[in-house]
């Protein structure tokens, strides 16, 4: 199977023209439907921004795309923990786990890629 992608800036555009159209909701794959769209997507912006910055951390000292997914999800953990969340039983909790291996993927691919090229 081949990497997943991720292409920042192409999410930025995503998420600029999803905010420019007149939209009450969105729809998240295996989650549902969520109102306060701005906020969603300035916050999807932001953890995109954070998980790329711990993946090139983690990456320019020769990690893989698993030590990727361990920082990020200590970031996830963390911030849950601040809102008092912390039993990860629950169904939704292994699908963003899961969500979250796939984005370490991507980023890893993205960073490996960008390294070729140099």
């Amino acid at each position: 199977m081949p990497p997943p992608e991720f292409e920042p800036n192409g999410l930025k555009a995503t998420i600029e023209q999803i905010n420019s159209l007149p939209l009450e909701h969105v729809f998240f794959t295996h989650y549902g439907r969520a109102s306060n769209l701005a906020l969603i997507m300035s916050r999807n912006l932001q953890l995109a921004e954070k998980f790329l910055a711990l993946g090139q951390k983690v990456f320019q000292k020769g990690g893989t795309a698993e030590h990727i997914k361990e920082i990020i999800t200590t970031y996830v953990k963390d911030e849950l923990a601040q809102y008092g969340i912390n039993n990860y039983q629950l169904p939704v909790f292994q699908q963003v786990f899961f969500d979250l291996d796939f984005n370490a993927q991507g980023i890893y691919h993205y960073l490996a890629k960008i390294k070729n090229k140099k």
